[in-house]
């Protein structure tokens, strides 16, 4: 049985991310994190309550099995601090390791440098908010 990713959707800036049933990636995860901050953004949502808005658009059973039991402490967080915990719990542990592997075992190949660095910088984003 092949291993399904989980995927994002946003319908609109002004709507919520929705991360799907599957496993998590890193660059599902940034993703994630990128589009809510954008969310937070476009609809002036305050800190207080910005976990509270993304929980509905987990959608995963066990995700959903982890804010049901933990909610209350959850709502209580900032939206930095649930992330930090969201990708502990739901990325690989060695993700992080996987991903420096990943950036510096990119090679441009046939592609144009710009492709090739584009590709690279994307990669690397995902290691920003990281020790690495």
């Amino acid at each position: 049985m092949a291993t399904s990713f989980t995927t994002i959707s946003q319908d609109a800036p002004s709507k919520i991310s929705v991360l799907t049933l599957g496993n998590i990636s890193p660059t599902i995860m940034h993703k994630f994190e990128d589009a809510c901050i954008a969310y937070f953004d476009n609809k002036d949502i305050v800190v207080d309550k910005q976990v509270h808005c993304v929980l509905s658009g987990l959608q995963d059973d066990h995700i959903c099995e982890w804010l049901y039991i933990e909610c209350l402490r959850l709502m209580k967080l900032t939206f930095e601090d649930f992330m930090t915990k969201f990708c502990a719990l739901y990325l690989p542990l060695n993700c992080e390791d996987d991903t420096c592997s990943e950036v510096l075992s990119l090679m441009q190949g046939q592609q144009t440098f710009w492709n090739y660095a584009v590709m690279l910088q994307s990669k690397n984003t995902i290691l920003a908010s990281t020790v690495s």
